[in-house]
């Protein structure tokens, strides 16, 4: 399995690698996105607002785990967010005819090598961590990235899924994906209080921001292992919702041929 993910890279690499000047360009390009991302929600959030200066260290910890893991998944297993167009544009179809799993085919079909700016970001908003936090929060905020990464995983999943069920399925799983990931990066749990924190936490954002956060921020762990078993709950739903989707998609395909 790591053999066959590490000659997809070898290949997509390759092939970005081949045009480094447009490499550059989409790097540059979403490190300069996020640094103007960043500097609004500054302005928003902190600007001038001095009883909200102890929420930085939460806001840039949740900004360092959504970027890492949203760098990593779109580069190492780029084609899961891609999902949906595979399925629509008759592409799964090769899939399913090899051995392999074609939700593992589907993930390293594609790399996108803009998530390397998003990364760096990361990377960098660790750093940022470092300075304004204890180093224990920062070792709880790393952690935290592989609880985010699989809960993440699951909502890309699920969200390409859509294109088994619905029409334009690509369409409304893309919205579902940004609209986590909205909602993840903003400091919800931390500015929001009573019945809006509640209706948010019925969101995808539960996994992939509250609850890690919760555990970063309290350091408890009854908080990290109630936030690990909800990413993991979360990629079994998607993982089953998967394969409905695969055996609807099969059925369908089978009575297109007998036709």
């Amino acid at each position: 399995m790591f053999s066959f993910l590490r000659r997809a890279l070898r290949y997509h690499w390759d092939a970005h690698a081949s045009t480094p000047a447009n490499l550059a360009a989409a790097v540059v390009g979403t490190s300069l996105n996020n640094v103007m991302f960043l500097h609004g929600m500054w302005l928003m959030l902190f600007d001038g607002k001095p009883a909200n200066r102890e929420t930085l260290p939460y806001f840039l910890a949740l900004w360092g785990i959504a970027a890492t893991v949203w760098g990593l998944l779109n580069f190492f297993t780029g084609g899961l967010l891609d999902m949906g167009k595979t399925i629509e544009e008759g592409a799964l179809e090769p899939m399913l005819a090899t051995p392999r799993h074609p939700l593992w085919l589907i993930a390293v079909s594609s790399s996108h090598p803009m998530a390397l700016g998003d990364i760096l970001q990361g990377l960098v908003t660790f750093v940022a961590v470092a300075y304004v936090a204890p180093l224990p929060f920062l070792g709880r905020a790393v952690l935290a990235l592989a609880i985010v990464y699989v809960a993440f995983m699951a909502v890309f999943i699920l969200a390409g899924s859509l294109a088994f069920f619905v029409a334009r399925g690509a369409s409304v799983g893309g919205f579902l994906i940004e609209s986590v990931l909205s909602l993840t990066v903003y400091p919800s749990g931390r500015m929001f209080d009573g019945r809006a924190r509640y209706v948010l936490y019925l969101t995808p954002a539960l996994v992939t921001s509250f609850l890690p956060m919760e555990a970063v921020d309290s350091g408890s762990l009854a908080a990290f292992a109630k936030a690990a078993l909800g990413a993991v709950v979360a990629f079994g739903i998607s993982l089953t919702v998967f394969r409905s989707g695969v055996r609807r998609y099969k059925s369908g395909s089978y009575v297109g041929f007998t036709r």
